[in-house]
């Protein structure tokens, strides 16, 4: 099988045997994923109320009610796409670079001295690890800034934002259908820009709570690059 890397523009080459041996792991683990026990038409039932009540607050003008068909056209979909382009104006993007050229402007005059270094951290399974309390306690502390975006009931937003990352994270894989159990859906919209919020308010914290400031921070998805004073590093991190 022939797919494009989740990252950049590389294309890989695997054996679809090989593919389906490393998705069974951790589908079956049960630390991520678990076989539904409930009707999906819930969700579908639950979609369509959400949407007639964005159209009775003005907020949508033709309403299309959801089917279940496959993930692209699953009830959530929309919903995510619609939080998504409300969260994008709210989003900060302080320690984001798009490109790798961008990261090398950044650091091409850079010059470590013997006590700096230049370390680089990486986040296991970022989407799946994303806790979703979190989430919804910063989006609280952010209501001000999205009521400035939108004209919607703050009841109304966390209620879709709750059916799409708690209640419709459904897929399917080799004709049986899994339902995420923790964390933000791999394919959702929505997903990149909440490990993005997530991301940026640990950072903050930590650098606030650690009283640290590096000299530079630079981030790419899930992936860390940092620029500061080797006892510093020491102190809080180990090699």
């Amino acid at each position: 099988m022939v797919v494009q890397a989740d990252k950049g523009k590389a294309t890989v080459l695997m054996s679809y045997n090989v593919y389906k041996n490393k998705m069974n792991h951790p589908l079956n683990d049960g630390n991520y994923f678990e076989e539904p026990n409930c009707k999906l038409i819930r969700l579908q039932n639950i979609s369509n109320c959400l949407i007639e009540r964005l159209h009775n607050e003005g907020l949508i003008d033709d309403v299309k009610k959801a089917k279940i068909v496959d993930y692209t056209n699953t009830p959530a979909s929309s919903l995510a796409i619609f939080l998504k382009n409300i969260l994008k104006q709210i989003e900060n993007n302080q320690y984001d670079i798009e490109n790798s050229s961008i990261l090398i402007e950044k650091i091409k005059d850079i010059k470590l001295s013997r006590n700096e270094k230049l370390v680089s951290f990486d986040v296991i399974s970022l989407f799946p690890s994303i806790p979703i309390q979190l989430v919804k306690s910063i989006l609280e502390q952010k209501w001000l800034k999205i009521s400035n975006v939108i004209n919607i009931s703050k009841q109304l937003f966390f209620d879709i934002l709750d059916f799409v990352i708690e209640d419709s994270t459904y897929f399917t894989f080799n004709n049986t259908i899994y339902k995420q159990i923790d964390g933000s859906a791999m394919g959702s919209n929505l997903s990149p820009i909440l490990a993005n919020l997530i991301m940026n308010e640990l950072l903050n914290c930590t650098f606030r709570q650690l009283n640290i400031k590096p000299k530079l921070i630079v981030k790419y998805v899930d992936d860390l690059l940092l620029y500061y004073r080797q006892e510093k590093l020491n102190k809080y991190w180990i090699n």
